[in-house]
């Protein structure tokens, strides 16, 4: 059965269009994250489950109860955690929760002792007296005090520590496990939804843009951030990274793929200067569905254990420019091939090679015939391309 039916919901506030033509199923018994930035609608459908807004289009059901005809008796078994709260000042917060069980007529007192002392709440607090921290737990306890078929949480742990949101965690875990509790997170934080969701969908301009399984995954997705220049970015774009930074001296990639495989390509690239952290949700949102980077990097290019700091890269440059030797040319220049060197790629110094491989016989030439521009990138730097063109001996 499904907890949570959304069908071509369409909700427009003013000229505003908030989202359109949603649709998403949350199942029974599931932990759901709808994931979204800020301003991205998350509240807006919150409040149409509980009809506390009107969409505009479209359809919205609660264990096959209709979102704007059945609301008070959807009410009456599944609880909302809004993401700001609105309570009297004076009331302390034992007073609330004897308030809640009484709307949904329960008497029984037992689970607010249980559930204060699991989260190591005192009740006895005015709601004018409590932490941000306080608040925050004293609403999830009123949801929870009821014992809900469904709890719809947004953006609920931004005020909790670590060790608060492990025990929420366990305790709607266990609740699953036993009664059959269902959860949706509205939030955006990426970081708690692969931790402890079984899947999420990615809420962006108004659209569903992915929904995905979360039970398998090994670990949180990542970003990875090289400090100095990088040119190399084949070897990470290769095993499935995206790039989202492409600064001169810092590159940016975001990786949802095999840590190992990972590991691999940095101890292969001999990297000095780098970290990896936990991906935000934006960063996934710009790897995915706003990103705007060219992906073709500088063809070519084998500078992988970059300098710490773009004084030595320059350095490394010189040197590297210096060593010209014959030796090198007669690696590198093979038959009827051409080599582009040079400051930058307006200006080339092209070297020809003709039959015999030997260095001695290597003369500089320039087709007349060839256009840098046919074959190459305008913006291509020295090293950066070698381009085997094969030509026609007669043209020479």
């Amino acid at each position: 059965m499904s907890a949570i039916v959304i069908n071509n919901l369409t909700k427009r506030i003013g000229r505003n269009k908030v989202f359109s033509n949603l649709n998403l199923e949350v199942m029974e018994g599931e932990i759901f994250a709808l994931l979204g930035l800020e301003k991205s609608g998350k509240t807006t459908l919150a409040k149409i489950l509980f009809n506390y807004h009107k969409p505009t289009r479209g359809k919205a059901y609660i264990y096959d109860m209709d979102c704007s005809k059945e609301s008070k008796t959807i009410k009456e078994s599944v609880s909302y955690v809004p993401q700001n709260l609105l309570y009297q000042d004076n009331l302390k917060a034992g007073t609330i929760f004897r308030n809640t069980l009484s709307f949904h007529n329960l008497k029984n007192t037992e689970e607010i002792s249980n559930l204060a002392s699991y989260f190591n709440f005192n009740p006895r607090v005015k709601f004018v007296d409590m932490t941000d921290n306080e608040k925050r737990i004293m609403s999830i306890i009123n949801a929870l005090i009821i014992r809900p078929r469904l709890v719809v949480f947004d953006e609920v742990t931004k005020e909790l520590d670590l060790e608060q949101i492990e025990k929420l965690f366990t305790y709607l875990k266990n609740e699953r496990k036993n009664e059959g509790l269902s959860a949706l997170f509205l939030t955006d934080s990426l970081v708690e939804a692969q931790r402890y969701c079984d899947r999420a969908a990615y809420l962006y301009e108004g659209e569903i843009k992915e929904v995905e399984y979360l039970k398998d995954k090994v670990s949180n997705d990542k970003i990875i951030k090289i400090y100095g220049p990088f040119q190399n970015l084949s070897a990470f774009i290769d095993i499935g990274a995206r790039l989202i930074k492409n600064d001169p001296f810092e590159k940016i990639f975001y990786y949802d793929k095999d840590m190992v495989i990972l590991s691999r390509v940095i101890a292969n690239a001999e990297l000095r200067n780098y970290s990896i952290e936990d991906s935000s949700l934006s960063d996934k949102i710009t790897a995915y569905f706003n990103n705007n980077i060219d992906y073709q990097e500088s063809y070519g290019t084998d500078y992988i254990a970059y300098p710490e700091s773009a004084e030595k890269f320059e350095q490394e440059e010189e040197k590297t420019e210096n060593v010209n030797s014959h030796e090198d040319l007669e690696e590198n220049v093979k038959d009827n091939t051409i080599v582009f060197h040079g400051e930058n790629i307006d200006n080339p110094q092209v070297v020809y090679s003709d039959e015999t491989e030997n260095p001695s016989s290597v003369t500089k030439h320039v087709d007349s015939d060839f256009t840098v521009e046919d074959d190459m990138d305008e913006d291509l730097t020295e090293g950066s391309y070698i381009d085997n063109v094969q030509k026609d001996k007669g043209e020479n």
